[in-house]
């Protein structure tokens, strides 16, 4: 990765380049793989240090941060933690937007009047199952996402999918 590095009102240290690049790196290799253009702004005004952060990941979330303080070795601290916390809530959003659609959520979409009740053990405690259960399954739930395509209920018209 490929930090640019400003530094205004005050003279350009190695050594708080080499300590924001080791914290910020890897939060962000943690998190996001790969980011496009990392930018860091160390400032100095009147006695307070401040850091702003900028940098756009590979899927377009665009992270900005800025903290500013006494100490600027404690602010590279800050910026790293409030870095990581906004990588991975946009992390949590990313997965939480996709949805379940599992085989789990595919059998709990359907109706009483379809569920055949032998599998209730599958849906609440883990055990092994063999293929030809989990390709009924997957076509069951391929036949609730098409429904819910085309704006029908999962349970509208659904044949006995199991036995």
């Amino acid at each position: 990765m490929f930090f640019q590095f400003a530094f205004k009102k005050m003279d350009p240290s190695d050594s708080l380049m080499t300590m924001a690049i080791d914290k910020i790196e890897s939060r962000i290799k943690t998190f996001s793989g790969h980011c496009i253009n990392p930018q860091i702004t160390f400032s100095s005004y009147r006695g307070m240090q401040k850091i702003h952060f900028s940098m756009l990941t590979n899927d377009g979330f665009k992270i900005e941060v800025s903290h500013s303080g006494p100490d600027m070795y404690a602010e590279i601290d800050e910026v790293a933690e409030r870095i990581e916390s906004q990588l991975r809530k946009h992390k949590e959003r990313l997965r939480d937007h996709k949805g379940h659609t599992g085989i789990r959520a595919a059998a709990g979409a359907m109706s009483d009047g379809y569920l055949d009740r032998s599998w209730d053990d599958l849906l609440h405690e883990p055990k092994t199952i063999d293929a030809e259960d989990i390709l009924k399954y997957e076509a069951a739930r391929r036949d609730i996402l098409k429904r819910r395509r085309h704006g029908r209920r999962a349970d509208q018209s659904m044949a006995v999918i199991v036995h």
